[in-house]
């Protein structure tokens, strides 16, 4: 959001303004995934198309039945593609791939994914053949195998909880307005949005039209310039982790706790209100109270943030 309002718009203390309305934002403070350290590896590209990772996301609950969703994302641009799917099999991910990547960027020269049935048989097999291009699996539990994509999956999950009220409204007519947000959202690796990074224009929105204004374009060497500038600085900061997280709460602030949600239910918050701090144990840990109840929970400080939304 602060990278697409800044791109039309500036104001004083603009930044501040922007991350305390999302700060207020009821869906935005229930959703989202655990606060936590970060410490991984970088895969290094060099071009685009050069190297894909895919997954799947699934199964998720509708109306009509449980869906999958298919992700791939260029390692190099960012830029990432998405499917619902019916089913997982082995010919979904063929006509996926064969639409999204290859239909739509050209042959890759890597794929990666997990190892998992619907991505390691001789129907995707005959893809690589087909194409010639090297499909490489890791383990489907280890996600710096594949850590882009992961990162991919829980954007688009927290995208989908809020676009469909945490699933009171269908996800998958929803899936194509998430893929875009993410396409048209900032990027800490490449320094500006996947699809300014492809396409070295803005993307014109409705308010453009309102307002006359015309797409801003960028120098597509200087994009290039301004990534490779930025990559070694941000491997390290992903290689030795730079987030940490600060213990700010107080005894007596109301807070909300973090359940995880099983696969079933990616599309219920996450986050849950309707707690007060009572303690504070050694460094990491606090002793929280449900509200009106006489519950207590000891809560790791990753699993408790405060409850800043302005309806209680």
């Amino acid at each position: 959001m602060k990278f697409m309002i800044s791109q039309r718009y500036k104001w004083t203390n603009m930044y501040k303004d922007i991350e305390e309305y999302c700060n207020n934002c009821i869906l935005c403070i229930r959703d989202g995934d655990e606060r936590r350290n970060t410490k991984n590896k970088v895969i290094v590209t060099e071009y685009p198309n050069q190297l894909w990772e895919v997954d799947l996301v699934g199964k998720i609950n509708e109306k009509e039945g449980s869906k999958f969703i298919f992700v791939a994302i260029d390692h190099y641009t960012k830029w990432i593609e998405t499917k619902v799917l019916v089913r997982k099999t082995s010919e979904e991910i063929y006509k996926a791939v064969e639409d999204l990547i290859i239909g739509k960027h050209g042959i890759p020269e890597r794929i990666v994914s997990d190892n998992g049935l619907e991505f390691n048989n001789k129907t995707v097999q005959s893809l690589q053949e087909k194409y010639n291009f090297t499909w490489e699996f890791g383990s489907p539990y280890h996600h710096q195998t594949t850590g882009a994509v992961e990162r991919v999956i829980q954007t688009l999950r927290t995208r989908l909880r809020r676009i469909t009220d945490f699933g009171r409204r269908e996800w998958s007519p929803q899936l194509a307005k998430a893929t875009l947000a993410y396409n048209l959202s900032f990027n800490r690796a490449i320094k500006t949005s996947p699809y300014i990074f492809k396409y070295g224009i803005q993307k014109e929105l409705s308010i453009d039209a309102i307002l006359g204004r015309r797409p801003k374009s960028h120098s597509k060497q200087d994009l290039i310039d301004v990534r490779n500038r930025n990559m070694e600085r941000y491997k390290d900061s992903i290689i030795k982790g730079k987030k940490w997280i600060v213990r700010d709460i107080k005894i007596g602030e109301k807070v909300l706790v973090f359940r995880e949600t099983g696969l079933e239910d990616k599309m219920i918050e996450k986050w849950w209100p309707g707690y007060i701090v009572t303690d504070l144990i050694g460094e990491d840990v606090y002793m929280v109270r449900k509200i009106n109840e006489n519950t207590f929970l000891r809560v790791n400080k990753r699993h408790i943030k405060k409850d800043t939304t302005l309806v209680s």
